[in-house]
């Protein structure tokens, strides 16, 4: 991996996020790319249902002095983001750089994280609800249409520990398989590989191939197999507690043939509920 991009929008997530991307970027000796996009819907009203007369609301640009007076706080913002941005960088002395575009926040990380051989993002945007431990839609769309390895951080700082792979053998592990290893071999941490199968030898079997896949590494490994396909989300939040997981590998968990189009309930749980950050790809 040479280059990584986070994305900056001032909420908590986002600037855990930041130090998490110049944490790798450092360990990787990468390149780190920012991005903030100055999301275009603060730069309009929708009239309620009534003002329009029945018919669908339609977003209207602000009038002059509210859309200067956004046009202001906009660039105030961007300026501290980038200066926090870049001070942090230079700290550890990591090559980096920023950009500031306008747009729909989603539409235009996704394009830009094609860009990148990783994305590090913030479980939630400065739009999330403080209430809801989801990640946010801007999370869920870069893990969908990037098609890149995505890091979804919640609001926790960098920490050395064991890296858990919850593997069960679908494409979406075998696809992040090789990205999570060029993470760990910087690092040099121990490896906790967890399969959920409710027959062990179907587990064990699940599991050979990634121990011949992994032996040439030389990594150290600890192997399970629990009995837990039907609660899997749980049994992957216990067991990154019981090694002191600091990052958590995963692919998509869901068994519907939609799987290519949503979340698997189990990635969602995972998502919400994991103190440590989660790399996955779809």
């Amino acid at each position: 991996m040479k280059s990584i991009m986070t994305a900056l929008d001032g909420s908590e997530e986002s600037l855990k996020a930041v130090e998490h991307a110049v944490y790798w970027a450092e360990k990787l000796d990468a390149v780190l790319r920012g991005v903030i996009v100055e999301d275009e819907a603060r730069f309009a009203y929708f009239p309620t249902y009534s003002e329009t007369e029945g018919t669908v609301p339609k977003a209207i640009a602000l009038p002059k002095n509210d859309m200067i007076r956004v046009e202001h706080e906009v660039l105030a913002e961007g300026k501290a983001l980038q200066e926090m941005f870049m001070t942090l960088a230079e700290s550890r002395n990591v090559s980096a750089s920023l950009e500031i575009m306008r747009g729909r926040i989603s539409e235009l990380l996704v394009r830009e994280a094609k860009s990148s051989d990783l994305v590090v993002i913030g479980k939630k945007g400065r739009g999330g609800s403080p209430h809801s431990h989801q990640a946010g839609p801007t999370a869920e769309a870069i893990i969908h249409d990037a098609v890149r390895p995505v890091m979804v951080v919640p609001n926790t700082l960098p920490k050395e520990g064991s890296v858990l792979i919850a593997f069960d053998g679908s494409q979406g592990i075998q696809r992040i398989l090789a990205p999570s290893l060029e993470l760990i071999a910087a690092v040099n941490a121990p490896v906790s590989i967890l399969t959920m199968r409710d027959d062990p030898k179907e587990g064990e079997a699940i599991q050979q191939s990634l121990r011949e896949f992994l032996q040439p590494y030389g990594l150290q490994t600890e192997y399970t197999v629990k009995d837990g396909e039907n609660n899997a989300a749980v049994m992957i939040l216990a067991e990154a507690r019981r090694c002191g997981a600091s990052l958590i590998v995963m692919g998509s968990f869901s068994h519907s043939p939609l799987r290519e189009f949503f979340f698997g309930s189990v990635t969602r749980h995972v998502l919400a509920e994991s103190i440590c950050p989660i790399l996955t790809m779809t």
